[in-house]
């Protein structure tokens, strides 16, 4: 995705691109429940995002 999902999340209209196409035009919410490109892009930075959180969380402290 060109933005981080939180931010394109809040957007009115969201245009998914393929190499200069439009393929598919709407807000995020009837983006998911279409199922298509959007979906799956999303689904995957939302993969991405926790990976990325989970390196560098800070771990929890052993006990004492």
């Amino acid at each position: 995705m060109a933005h981080r999902c939180s931010i394109v999340q809040a957007a009115d209209m969201i245009c998914v691109m393929d190499r200069g196409r439009v393929m598919e035009v709407d807000n995020h919410t009837d983006l998911m429940a279409k199922d298509g490109a959007y979906a799956r892009l999303a689904r995957s930075q939302l993969v991405e995002d926790d990976e990325d959180f989970a390196s560098t969380a800070i771990p929890a402290a052993e006990p004492s």
